[in-house]
């Protein structure tokens, strides 16, 4: 979850060390100042103190930056960001004006130590704590009874993602999909889950989105491999499993997909992945035809019995090759392996 990234001004963590260092990361987000348009409606709040709904607002441009940051560290692998530097800005020019706030920090990889392992039967516990773990439940019971969130519990679920129900959301997900999609008239709990899933998956932790998805993927594979894509969440470990399964054409597909860091573990992985597409069975087979007049011709008899010259690469009729591929998947699977020899010599070089 986005939240366990700890963010902080400091340049280091007491009690924990750094393992790794990322590049800079920042955000810029940026408001019309009709975001503030109950300014001039609270001006005499100001003139006794600050509004407490200006100041509600500046919280709410400041938390979306954080959360930002945030997403941009995860996709990084990093659990921290330390040295935050904030600064709100008001941009003008031609009548107009916009208020921005910047954020900028460094992302790191930190390894605690087991004293800094926070207590969790403390018996102090804040009431934003409380209001957490209430809004928490609620949801909880809600999507146990198959009832979509509301837009409230979409805002708490994108900041605050629920690994135990997140499962049951991409399969009430794929269910209104298949039943939903492209009516007239969609009710507003399916726009919000629509609107939401994928945004909600991308926050959550890394390996339980990969693990979810994977696993759902045969029920809609075009559907799951947008998730897949949107979330950047490539995993060989996962396409290598799909070719073992028989499952060709999925698998070819999700070698288009991305992620945000490559390890030597994947390289080890892709290259596996390759020579088991390599070693794919021919799907057919070459055999002599007798024609009506003259002698017999060697020629390739595709699985689905279509026949031509053994020297063509592709079936006339079906496109396909003797692994029974088609060109565009052919095309995946070279670029695939490119992709594969550039990371290789990325991670491998002196």
């Amino acid at each position: 979850m986005n939240n366990n990234i700890l963010i902080t001004t400091t340049n280091n963590i007491e009690g924990a060390r750094i393992e790794n260092y990322f590049e800079l990361i920042s955000t810029n987000i940026v408001v019309g100042t009709n975001f503030f348009s109950d300014l001039s409606a609270s001006i005499t709040d100001i003139f006794g103190g600050l509004s407490e709904t200006y100041q509600n607002k500046l919280q709410k441009i400041y938390q979306i930056a954080l959360n930002d940051l945030r997403i941009k560290a995860k996709e990084l692998n990093a659990n921290a960001i330390i040295g935050l530097k904030i600064d709100f800005d008001e941009i003008s020019g031609k009548g107009k004006a916009m208020f921005m706030v910047s954020a900028i920090g460094t992302p790191i990889r930190l390894k605690y130590q087991e004293r800094t392992i926070i207590d969790k039967k403390s018996s102090l516990i804040s009431s934003e704590d409380l209001q957490k773990e209430f809004n928490k439940r609620l949801i909880i019971e809600k999507v146990n009874k198959e009832i979509i969130p509301n837009k409230e519990d979409w805002e708490f679920l994108l900041n605050n993602p629920i690994p135990e129900i997140s499962e049951k959301l991409l399969i009430m997900y794929v269910t209104a999909k298949r039943v939903k999609d492209y009516e007239m008239g969609i009710e507003d709990s399916y726009r919000l889950l629509f609107r939401n899933i994928s945004l909600y998956f991308k926050n959550l932790d890394n390996t339980k989105s990969s693990e979810i998805l994977y696993s759902h993927i045969k029920d809609n594979p075009k559907l799951i491999i947008t998730l897949i894509d949107y979330c950047k969440l490539f995993s060989p470990y996962e396409i290598l499993k799909l070719l073992k399964e028989k499952n060709i054409n999925t698998a070819i597909i999700c070698l288009t997909i991305d992620k945000s860091i490559y390890t030597k573990e994947d390289l080890k992985i892709m290259k596996e992945i390759i020579s088991t597409i390599d070693s794919l069975p021919d799907s057919g087979k070459i055999d002599l035809v007798k024609k009506t007049i003259g002698k017999a011709k060697e020629k390739y008899i595709w699985e689905n019995g279509h026949i031509n010259d053994s020297d063509e690469e592709y079936c006339d009729t079906c496109g396909v090759n003797i692994k029974g591929l088609k060109k565009g998947q052919v095309e995946i699977i070279n670029n695939f392996k490119i992709k594969t020899i550039s990371l290789d010599s990325l991670l491998n070089e002196d």
